[in-house]
């Protein structure tokens, strides 16, 4: 079945927020509504507490489109939830034609096609926008109302699985996190009693190279803090090096799986277990190994990743513009060390529920693709 494609501009009315300084920011009033806002709802507010008839006005199951910032994370179209708001540039408040298409439909037909009005987009690096006419003049596939009701019925079942499994992997990260509280307490006040060492007493303690070696088309990989994120590695946008730097600076500093890196630049701290077989070198990123070791890999990456951290650092950070930490702060970080049983027995929870993650993500992975099938179906008229 092939449907009418609707330029959007025919079905709706685009309204742009205001631009509010930071002047006019209150600590009471109507929330501003910001990027940020619509894609995190941890997010704070900032306030509007002046007259309202010259401010765009957002209440409850108003449609509301980001057109402006980085592509991946600022675009897209939202419903507003969250009570009465007024709207801050870079996003249009959406006042539909009812009576020809459905609030869900526009925000799933906009949000599959975010593609095409990215690369339309205009800017800088990393932060783009869109004009209002390339909005407009976007087209949309628009059946019936009835059909389009049906179809997002489907959609939203099939969305809410994805859901679901992604809010699992984050329920096993928050039991790990209370269970490692629970059974070694809080590291700041060590109520339990352990012990206390230095990291370099427990661990092999070494940082990567702080130079700058000359980048190269073809070569290894070399991780800075930019490459790590949210405790993964990203290798997607890393710089290579010759193989002459690699085993030069490898000569120090080799990674292996099973140690952790943590960058020492920057994005201090965020801990990464290394579980990659990939060869790469490390600029200013400490490296822990534990071949020798007299604690558990796993009892040292939580606390690495915990509010213990946090603390630490605030006592020796040397950061001026940037923040950044030594080496020798890092050796000398005091580790509540537990006893030998008890870290066995968390290491073994860590395994379990990594196989569990693993099974979630593979099961993820098979509801993303059932779900972007839909989505083509769907677009040629074939649910």
């Amino acid at each position: 079945m092939s449907w009418p494609k609707v330029p959007f501009g025919k079905l709706c009315k685009l309204i742009n927020g205001k631009a509010y300084k930071s002047s006019d920011w209150s600590s009471k009033g109507l929330p501003i509504i910001r990027i940020q806002n619509l894609n995190d709802h941890e997010k704070t507010f900032n306030y509007w507490d002046g007259p309202l008839s010259n401010q765009v006005l957002v209440k409850n199951s108003d449609v509301l489109l980001a057109w402006s910032g980085t592509p991946g994370t600022s675009f897209g179209t939202h419903i507003w939830n969250r009570g009465d708001a007024v709207l801050n540039q870079h996003i249009f408040r959406v006042d539909l034609d009812s009576n020809s298409v459905s609030k869900r439909w526009t925000i799933f037909t906009i949000n599959q096609q975010l593609y095409k009005l990215i690369g339309q987009s205009h800017g800088g690096v990393g932060l783009k926008h869109v004009t209002k006419g390339m909005v407009e003049s976007l087209e949309i596939p628009l059946p019936p109302l009835a059909e389009q009701r049906r179809i997002v019925a489907i959609m939203d079942k099939a969305d809410a699985i994805r859901r679901k499994r992604k809010q699992a992997i984050k329920l096993a990260d928050a039991f790990l996190r209370a269970t490692f509280l629970d059974m070694f307490g809080d590291p700041v006040t060590n109520p339990k009693g352990w012990p206390i060492k230095p990291l370099s007493k427990l661990c092999d303690v070494r940082d990567g190279t702080h130079d700058s070696p000359k980048y190269v088309r073809d070569g290894f990989p070399l991780i800075t803090s930019k490459n790590v994120k949210n405790g993964n590695l990203d290798f997607s946008d890393v710089n290579l090096i010759s193989e002459a730097d690699f085993l030069q600076i490898n000569k120090r500093s080799a990674v292996d799986v099973g140690d952790i890196i943590m960058p020492m630049i920057g994005t201090i701290g965020n801990p990464v277990l290394v579980e990659t077989s990939t060869k790469f070198a490390i600029k200013n990123v400490a490296l822990i190994k534990f071949a020798k070791a007299s604690v558990r890999k796993e009892y040292i990456l939580h606390l690495l990743r915990s509010g213990y951290f946090e603390w630490i650092i605030q006592r020796s950070n040397r950061g001026g513009t940037q923040k950044f930490i030594a080496l020798k702060d890092i050796r000398s970080f005091p580790i509540p060390v537990p006893d030998e049983k008890s870290q066995q027995r968390f290491s073994s929870l860590c395994m379990k529920l990594k196989k569990l993650k693993a099974k979630e993500d593979e099961l993820n992975s098979d509801s993303s693709s059932c779900f972007n099938s839909l989505t083509q179906r769907a677009f040629q008229g074939g649910l």
